[in-house]
């Protein structure tokens, strides 16, 4: 309950990191699981993965330090 009178401050705002693709440099929506751990791993709707990768390794862009691992998909 806020009592009358008090003020509330915003202290910090977790602000989602905005990922480039790899492919077309617009702003990233997709993740390859499997290149994960390499810089162009990152891709846009329209951009897909490596050919090797495959479309199932695809995972979204979600604001979580779990993105891409173990199948997370926020």
């Amino acid at each position: 309950m806020i009592k009358a009178g008090v003020e509330i401050i915003l202290m910090a705002r977790n602000l989602p990191p905005v990922f480039a693709c790899a492919e077309c440099g617009k702003q990233a929506t997709q993740l390859c699981a499997c290149c994960i751990y390499e810089e162009e791993a990152f891709y846009g709707d329209d951009c897909g993965a490596e050919p090797d990768c495959g479309e199932d390794r695809m995972r979204p862009v979600v604001n979580s330090p779990r993105m891409g691992v173990c199948g997370y998909c926020g």
